[in-house]
């Protein structure tokens, strides 16, 4: 009868530490997914403008000039190529509010083309969606229209 009791007893423990390996191997992978879901790249940094869209048919890209967002604790700078906007911006997940900005109003007839569009969707941002560390939207409340950032070389 001892033998019996004994063995049942270690087929009980191997029982039990199977169960805490699987449970802890889920565990694991639950961690892992959670991490993954919880990476969380900086908006700080220079931004160059890759694309504006208004919608389906109205989009500009800034080929031969100079245009970039650049972000800091403190405020953002914008370079349309001629002028420049800059003002206070809050950021709370992936959510970004403007603050009060200035815009200098220089005419420049090779880059207003960019300036216009940026203007006219820059108020309208309200998400800002990462695809990676290199790459980020400003997603505004008006379907479809956007604005596509690269991360400037120098500061990958």
């Amino acid at each position: 009868m001892k033998q019996i009791l004994t063995v049942a007893a270690v087929a009980a423990l191997m029982l039990s530490s199977c169960g805490s390996k699987n449970n802890s191997q889920n565990t694991d992978a639950a961690n892992d997914t959670i991490a993954e879901a919880e990476t969380v790249y900086s908006l700080l940094g220079k931004w160059n403008i890759e694309n504006v869209v208004v919608n389906d048919s109205v989009s500009v890209r800034p080929d031969s000039i100079d245009a970039y967002f650049e972000f800091k604790t403190a405020g953002y700078r914008v370079e349309t190529g001629c002028n420049s906007i800059q003002g206070d911006y809050t950021l709370a997940g992936d959510s970004i509010k403007w603050g009060n900005s200035i815009k200098t109003t220089m005419f420049c007839p090779d880059n207003m083309a960019v300036e216009d569009m940026l203007t006219q969707v820059l108020p309208n941002v309200v998400v800002v969606d990462f695809e990676n560390d290199t790459v980020a939207r400003l997603n505004t409340s008006v379907p479809g229209q956007y604005i596509e950032l690269a991360k400037a070389p120098s500061e990958l």
